[in-house]
């Protein structure tokens, strides 16, 4: 008997066991989405909430105007250190002990009276923040700009036209649909949103729950002597290990495509945060058969050596519930303290996290991804060597 029809049979009797309990196989689709949702919009205002942090922002007033002081004046109130400056440094970075500087163009003043340009409204301030400014200060920082020279503006325009409401209507009309009050022209930056770290994240916990039905699954053959009876006929470990791996490899892949394309699509939707893919496809292909080759090791270290398929379970949510909590994926690598960083490096789930985020953000370097697919194969290699011990014992028991 070949190999090959070995494997496709042993493909079919573990597709078939997945399979049997598909309302369970479906929640480890919904449930991981659901949580793609729910803690990027739960972390969405600690994103943005900048409660505590004080920006030094170095600002040009070329237009001296009544109206640039009073954009000042509402900015300084947002907790912002304004430091003036008497020219504008040549280079795009601001000084080292700026975040950020902004330039009030000559004529804003007179640009601000919204009809006297037929609601076009005032010409812009130009912000440029420094590469290091982290990007939800930098949203935080335009936002108040924005809202500085809106309330500057709607003052005036209220002043002048409190008499003719009809005007003043049409005024907050042209307002509503004007944009571009702050002309942004800070240097790129590859900034993590919450949102950015979720969708690979949670995508893998998906991945890593598809141990348990594999664990119960093997408990299960151990008990009713299907595994004693495989083993009676001439199936080489080899296809044994691909027959197991194939099916859930099949089930990781759809589950990352799936609930990757969902936060691609539907979850910026939802909430204004920047998610981004700019990187290669074939990077995050081969990490996520890497993965799955863990996924599938682990079932089989934990089956092996449970006595029962609620034991199995347990232990398999258990294990995945800690790793993804190490790994980054509940809390993320940077908000841990520096005990916890130390600690997170066992998980596997951090290597693959952090590839992820990598890979999809376009900073891959091919030397620390190869580092981290080697990791994740030696994990996966000691969990095989695991599950094996676990299978010869249970043999030697049978």
């Amino acid at each position: 008997m070949s190999s090959l029809p070995m494997i496709f049979a042993l493909v079919k009797k573990e597709w078939l066991s997945l399979f049997r309990d598909w309302h369970a196989l479906a929640l480890m689709f919904i449930l991981p989405a659901a949580f793609i949702v729910v803690l990027s919009l739960g972390l969405e205002g600690l994103y943005y909430q900048q409660t505590g942090i004080t920006l030094r922002v170095g600002y040009l007033d070329e237009d001296g105007s009544a109206a640039s002081a009073a954009v000042l004046e509402h900015i300084g109130r947002t907790g912002i250190k304004l430091a003036k400056l008497g020219s504008l440094p040549g280079a795009a970075e601001p000084p080292r002990d700026l975040e950020a500087t902004i330039a009030i163009p000559k004529g804003f003043g007179a640009s601000a009276d919204i009809l006297s340009r037929e609601g076009k409204g005032p010409l812009p301030i130009v912000m440029r923040a420094a590469k290091g400014l982290d990007l939800p200060y930098r949203l935080w920082l335009a936002a108040q700009l924005e809202r500085s020279v809106a309330r500057t503006v709607t003052t005036g325009m209220s002043e002048k036209l409190k008499d003719d409401l009809p005007a003043l209507a049409s005024t907050l009309d042209t307002m509503n649909g004007s944009q571009g009050w702050v002309e942004d022209r800070s240097a790129a930056v590859n900034a993590i949103s919450p949102l950015q770290l979720n969708v690979p994240g949670w995508a893998l916990f998906a991945m890593f729950m598809i141990s348990m039905p594999l664990s119960s699954g093997l408990v299960r053959e151990r008990r009713e002597g299907l595994l004693a009876r495989i083993r009676t006929t001439p199936v080489t470990k080899p296809a044994l290990i691909m027959g197991k791996f194939i099916p859930y490899a099949i089930v990781n892949t759809i589950q990352f495509a799936v609930l990757l394309a969902f936060g691609l699509v539907v979850v910026p939707r939802m909430t204004s945060q920047p998610i981004v893919f700019s990187g290669s496809i074939g990077w995050l292909a081969i990490l996520v058969v890497t993965v799955s080759l863990v996924c599938a090791s682990l079932g089989v270290a934990i089956g092996s050596w449970s006595k029962s398929d609620d034991q199995a379970i347990a232990l398999t949510a258990g294990i995945v519930i800690i790793a993804a909590a190490l790994g980054g994926i509940m809390i993320p690598y940077f908000a841990m303290p520096a005990a916890l960083q130390a600690f997170a490096k066992i998980s596997p789930l951090y290597w693959a996290h952090s590839s992820a985020v990598s890979i999809m953000m376009g900073t891959t370097n091919p030397a620390e991804i190869a580092g981290a697919l080697a990791r994740l194969l030696a994990f996966a290699a000691v969990l095989l060597l695991v599950g094996g011990a676990g299978i010869q014992r249970a043999a030697r028991q049978d």
